[in-house]
């Protein structure tokens, strides 16, 4: 009799560290859960770094044209872009949004915006 129970017990016991193990690498909430949930945290905070770093840029835009004042830079920038005003002895080199180098502009696009 005390056999059969020390049986049940330890069948018991390693029916519950199975049902601990499955739950444990369970897809919603076990480990892989956790893992997936930490490179999700890291891509977002990485995102968040990237969106801070461009509101400080584009805070600093917007106050080089507020209402009462332009920054001669500025508007100079501003001029050439919107509008190819630019010196014969200048290099235009154009950038997008990101101050990456725009490479969808072609060099002869920009020798044809020449005065």
């Amino acid at each position: 009799m005390m056999r059969l129970s020390l049986i049940v017990a330890n069948s018991v016991i390693l029916l519950g560290l199975i049902v601990a193990v499955f739950a444990l690498m369970g897809e919603t909430r076990g480990v892989k859960a956790w893992v997936r949930l930490g490179g999700e945290v890291v891509a977002a905070k990485t995102e968040l770094h990237t969106l801070q770093d461009r509101e400080v840029y584009l805070r600093h835009r917007l106050g080089l044209l507020s209402q009462d004042r332009v920054d001669a830079d500025m508007l100079g920038e501003l001029a050439r872009q919107k509008n190819g005003l630019y010196l014969k002895n200048e290099i235009v080199i154009p950038y997008d949004d990101a101050g990456n180098i725009d490479a969808n502009t072609d060099a002869g696009e920009i020798d044809k915006r020449q005065p």
